[in-house]
């Protein structure tokens, strides 16, 4: 049995010129024209699900857990019915499509935000309803023509269908076919824009919008005046500060409607109260920010802005939000630690927040913690309808089969394009079940079969077993990926480790709006000016490097040079090291260990810089700060961290041979080391033994231990056990006192790499001893300043090497003697013999 169901999503969108009054209730006309912007859904959205089945007896709605009652006639039946009366067309058009229009619908509602609080729950919650229905209906409607229908649930929901900076026009006509909303400008046209929202109270309000706003166009001598003659001019006035990115100008204009609307509620009879004592001390503390930015010269720096609650929207670019949200922290402690979605304040918290110089901090009283419940810091953010931006002509009939809407969609662009092949052609996501996704993606190799496509890929997958599931079932590898690169879903990790395993090329969108701590990470930013780069520049070449195609979306003649440019640069290693190196600070660690992938790709072939440096910090961590380090390591450990691994190993060695251990912590550090490549172990064995055995012993991982100590039995045997392990390089000290030598030790080294302080110690050892499975022996015999090793001795140890080894189980012997002027050949041994002078 077929199931009829779809699911969307709807943002919140506040007014900086306010919608406040009906001249038809019924149809929700306003008496005015206004303006909002849309905010990000990833913090603010309702989403619903619509289903119609013929078994459901009537239409049903849940709003965030409980059922609301849908009257005849109201709001939600209205926008119910106008949905299905579309619907109706679409299926006396089409008479094989399933009546859906004749079944009962049930939707569920949930808003992430909280509901009826001032943050316009209505506007995003019919605008995911009509969404949804559109999106169940298979409706070929464009967003404005949406909202007529969205508009009559809630007002300010026909602005909630769009993205970026949206007007809702008030119109004309009688019947409302133009009042509609349209787009003033996308949210590419201004990212900057960001919000902090304040919320004061997430009680429901004492007077809702619909009858607060009926009680003003009935009682208020100043709503007239604003609809008449401030309304208009604003509108104009707004719209071009957007175009023109006057931020200035905007936020003057939106305080200024902001005011004039709370007024036009107090000039109600009965006067309707919507903010309280925090709303209006929030308001001094912008109007104080903002005076002092104009006296030292400068322009508004924030706007506020309230709707119909006493929430305060606080709208400001960027680059000062840092500021804002220490003011409001001073003023309003949290109760629980402010969430830095922007990475704002780094590795740093907010703390208790701090006003800038200069402030009159009388302007407010501080009040206690809970006055502000929450801070919410988003931005404005684009959201179309269905993956599709259905404002303009759809390139199929959406209520056609999925094999004709690709095949037309294709056709489509073959037309337009005027070319008798396409390069590439993606679904633009997985459709609602992952049999469909199947179906699409044979009719993609059927049209790549028949040379109407050259490769085919899909977007917004981030699932890896849908790649897998396409190339297993669908019988075909996916050529191209193309998601979104960004902090937000971890730099689609899985996704892109597919990709470059499999050697699909996977292109990056979001790569600059979704890496916005990236771009300012000091490192970035310095090698961009040692390079006479920008930083987006460098971001696109640390993309490319990992194997990413970014696609530039730009619609600026210079900022599209730059990212041609991007191809010719290049990281030398003295850069990156550099410029690595001064990042590593204390403080810095977590950050170094968020952005340590795309730093590797700086082509770091030496982790000298690296290891001294971190080395040098971690030689004074106490365990309770080493120790979560390692755990951050651990998580990362798939992005193979040379660098920072052969560091973390020193870093290791002096935890545990500069201070005593306990044997909590050599356990835990025993259980941490699993992330290592090389331990380095160096001291007294006094001191160290029983602990760093048992780090030997747990270290699955390890590869290559080198070691300048006195060497207990222990440690070796130990290490012996380590089939894994690649190279132990021994710098040998006497033999402890209670050593006896064993055979059995080497048993599992296959290549040793020895550097061998004392002659005759390297002589007891080999007589002692027999290494019947090694492939390769490397010894370096190092002459002390106190004995100088003789000419004898060296043979006497190339006899007891030769009489050791048989020479079928030797690949290669290298023997390094460092003495002055020897260069004896001892071809006799099969060895090699090189003497380097001092």
């Amino acid at each position: 049995m077929a199931i009829y169901q779809a699911t969307a999503s709807a943002p919140v969108n506040i007014a900086c010129i306010k919608y406040w009054g009906k001249r038809d209730t019924k149809l929700i006309l306003p008496t005015n024209s206004s303006l909002s912007v849309t905010l990000d859904q990833d913090h603010l959205r309702s989403t619903t699900t619509s289903r119609a089945d013929p078994s459901f007896e009537k239409d049903r709605l849940w709003l965030n857990g409980s059922e609301e009652e849908i009257k005849d006639g109201g709001r939600l039946a209205t926008c119910i019915r106008e949905m299905k009366s579309l619907r109706r067309e679409v299926e006396q058009k089409n008479p094989n499509e399933p009546k859906l229009s004749s079944f009962a619908v049930h939707i569920c509602s949930r808003n992430n935000f909280p509901t009826a609080a001032g943050l316009a729950s209505s506007a995003s919650g019919f605008a995911a309803l009509v969404s949804s229905l559109a999106a169940l209906y298979k409706l070929p409607a464009t967003p404005s023509q949406l909202s007529l229908i969205s508009r009559q649930g809630s007002g300010s929901a026909c602005r909630s269908l769009f993205g970026g900076f949206v007007a809702w026009k008030m119109g004309s006509a009688s019947d409302g076919s133009d009042s509609l909303a349209v787009e003033v400008a996308p949210q590419s046209h201004w990212p900057d824009i960001h919000a902090l929202i304040c919320v004061v109270s997430d009680d429901k309000k004492g007077t809702s919008s619909t009858s607060g706003m009926q009680r003003t166009v009935e009682t208020s001598p100043l709503l007239q005046h604003r609809i008449k003659h401030v309304v208009p001019e604003r509108m104009n006035a707004i719209s071009e500060a957007i175009l023109a990115k006057d931020f200035d100008t905007f936020a003057r204009i939106t305080m200024q409607d902001s005011n004039q609307f709370h007024a036009v509620c107090l000039d109600t009879d009965p006067p309707i109260f919507y903010m309280n004592d925090v709303s209006r001390a929030i308001i001094a503390l912008v109007t104080e920010y903002n005076r002092l930015s104009v006296e030292n010269g400068g322009k508004l720096k924030a706007a506020y802005t309230y709707d119909a609650g006493p929430n305060a929207v606080i709208y400001a670019p960027k680059e000062n939000l840092k500021e804002i949200i220490s003011m409001v922290v001073k003023y309003f402690p949290q109760a629980e630690p402010f969430k830095d979605p922007f990475g704002l304040f780094g590795a740093q918290s907010v703390g208790a927040g701090s006003v800038v110089s200069g402030f009159n901090e009388a302007v407010a009283k501080p009040f206690g913690v809970g006055a502000v419940k929450a801070l919410i810091h988003t931005r404005t953010k684009y959201t179309p309808i269905g993956g599709q931006d259905q404002s303009k002509p759809l390139p199929y009939d959406p209520s056609t089969n999925l094999e004709t809407q690709i095949r037309t969609s294709c056709q489509s662009s073959l037309d337009n394009l005027k070319t008798s092949y396409l390069d590439c052609i993606l679904l633009h996501s997985a459709l609602d079940t992952l049999p469909r996704t199947i179906t699409a993606w044979r009719i993609l190799m059927a049209l790549q079969d028949a040379g109407k496509v050259k490769h085919i890929g899909v977007s917004n997958v981030y699932d890896v077993s849908i790649l897998e599931a396409l190339h297993r079932d669908g019988g075909r590898m996916v050529e191209v990926v193309q998601n979104r690169w960004f902090s937000g879903n971890k730099w689609d990790k899985a996704v892109l480790g597919y990709c470059t395993h499999n050697s699909i090329q996977y292109q990056s969108f979001w790569t600059l709006t979704g890496a916005p701590k990236l771009l300012a990470h000091p490192t970035l930013i310095g090698i961009s000016k040692r390079l006479h780069c920008t930083p987006a520049q460098t971001l696109y070449k640390i993309a490319q490097t990992l194997g990413i195609t970014p696609i530039s979306g730009t619609t600026n003649e210079e900022h599209m040079k730059e990212d041609i440019d991007v191809a010719a640069l290049t990281f030398d290693e003295e850069t990156s090291a550099e410029k690595i190196t001064r990042s590593i600070q204390r403080d810095d660690i977590p950050r170094m260990l968020k952005y340590s992938k795309r730093i590797k790709k700086f082509k770091l072939s030496s982790d000298a810089y690296i290891a001294k440096e971190y080395t040098g910090w971690a030689a004074d961590a106490p365990p309770a700060i080493l120790f979560p380090q390692l755990r951050v390591l651990e998580t990362h450990e798939a992005f193979e961290l040379p660098f920072i691994l052969h560091a973390m190993g020193g870093a290791l060695v002096n935890l545990v041979t500069t201070s005593p251990i306990s044997d909590t912590s050599a356990n835990e550090l025993a259980e941490k080391s699993a992330v290592l490549q090389t331990l380095k172990v160096v001291g007294s064995i006094e001191r160290i033994t029983q602990p760093m055995c048992t780090v030997i012993q747990k270290a699955k991982h390890l590869q290559n231990i080198d070691m300048t100590m006195r060497i207990d039995e222990d440690v070796w045997q130990y290490a012996a056990q380590l089939c894994r392990l690649k190279h132990f390089n021994a710098y040998l000290l006497p033999f402890h006192e209670n050593f006896t030598f064993k055979p059995a030790i080497f048993f599992a080294l296959v290549n040793l790499s020895f550097c061998i302080w004392d002659t005759s110690t390297a002589l007891d050892m080999m007589k002692a001893t027999s290494f019947p499975v090694l492939q390769s022996l490397a010894c370096t015999l190092v002459w002390t300043h106190t004995k100088r090793p003789r000419l004898s001795e060296a043979a006497a140890l190339f006899g007891a090497i030769a009489s050791c080894c048989s020479p079928m189980s030797l690949t290669s012997l290298e023997v390094w003697y460092e003495i002055n002027g020897v260069y004896p050949a001892c071809a006799s041994f099969g060895l090699m013999w090189v003497g380097h002078g001092s």
